[in-house]
């Protein structure tokens, strides 16, 4: 499983952040979120969703032992900060001096049920995202 963005439908509103964060840290602040959506300003407004897309190579984690990259799938936090360059996807974060992403919320991510444009669903298909 694994959540897949659609940035086109992305309105910009930051619930999936306000979510994430409340869920995860009983707080909203969207430095805190492992979902970040990035806005870039070329004319039109263009927002996209940052997540985590548990990839199956785990390229953030290269130079880890497999038994490593299994045990840090779920995880929230990671000690590695360079987890954050490694990531093609820009979507490992850090806050204070800890390393976020998404853990998938225990298989319900909250960021997905509270989407109301659809931009980021669960995709349960087994193909790899990197």
């Amino acid at each position: 499983m694994r959540i897949k963005v659609e940035a086109d439908k992305c309105t910009g509103c930051h619930i999936c952040e306000m979510v994430c964060s409340l869920h995860h840290e009983d707080v909203i602040n969207l430095e805190r979120a492992a979902i970040r959506v990035s806005k870039d300003d070329f004319g039109d407004l263009i927002y996209t969703p940052m997540v985590c897309r548990q990839c199956k190579k785990m390229v953030c984690l290269d130079g880890h032992s497999e038994g490593d990259q299994q045990e840090h799938r779920g995880k929230y936090r990671w000690e590695d900060a360079s987890a954050i360059e490694k990531c093609p996807f820009n979507a490992v974060f850090s806050f204070q001096d800890s390393v976020v992403h998404c853990d998938l919320c225990g298989g319900e991510p909250r960021c997905v049920q509270y989407c109301s444009v659809q931009a980021i669903t669960v995709d349960t298909g087994t193909e790899d995202a990197a």
